[in-house]
């Protein structure tokens, strides 16, 4: 039995990486959402935001609102 590569993602790794992406995915299309809640629902979401936008193709914006708050929305791709 070989080792884990570790440039390899586990089948686990990546099935719970498209669970979190489809969460993400699917608070973006109830409408505009904050970074602080997109934090609760996925630690890594700038990673899924990543992969939404350059991956799947989506169109997302994100706006400045200050104080370390952003906000993100869903557009027409």
């Amino acid at each position: 039995m070989t080792a884990p590569s570790m440039t390899q993602p586990s089948l686990l790794e990546r099935s719970r990486r498209s669970a979190s992406k489809d969460a993400v995915l699917a608070r973006l299309r109830v409408g505009p959402v904050l970074n602080d809640e997109l934090n609760r629902i996925c630690f890594r979401y700038g990673a899924r935001l990543h992969e939404l936008k350059h991956q799947d193709g989506y169109a997302i914006t994100k706006t400045h609102l200050g104080g370390g708050r952003w906000q993100y929305m869903l557009g027409q791709g």
